[in-house]
């Protein structure tokens, strides 16, 4: 397999999940292939994933938010990504990844995770509000 180095325009999932509950966003995420990472229900992250030839599509649930100055960032809220590589999962896996692609509800690309923290703009669309 070739790895994919440029992430694709549009989430592979279009469906929304803005006020959608956890296991709404689950059995969305089941149906499309994505398997969960981490630990589930618990107040750290609960990350979901799908291979894409080399490269990861991620969803992130952050039940608990997370300590941050941008939107929405302390109430609960999900996350859409994509990496391109598995180096690229473990990092995202580990800590914050500002490779990480990140889209909008909708599904439309933003940009990177570095990209999205630099604008108020950016920062709100990428956490969708749960």
């Amino acid at each position: 397999m070739t790895m994919q180095t440029t992430a694709p325009k549009h989430f592979l999932i279009q469906k929304m999940f803005t006020h959608q509950s956890p296991d709404i966003v689950r059995a969305v995420l089941q149906d499309y292939g994505f398997t969960v990472k981490t630990v589930q229900n618990t107040k750290d992250s609960e990350i979901w994933t799908k291979p894409d030839a080399d490269a990861f599509w991620i969803v992130r649930m952050d039940s608990q938010g997370h300590k941050t100055r941008f939107h929405h960032g302390s109430r609960p809220h999900y996350h859409k990504n994509w990496v391109a590589s598995a180096e690229d999962l473990r990092k995202y896996l580990k800590a914050y990844f500002p490779g990480a692609m990140v889209y909008s509800d909708k599904g439309d690309l933003l940009g990177t995770a570095e990209q999205c923290q630099k604008s108020d703009r950016m920062a709100a669309a990428q956490h969708i509000k749960r």
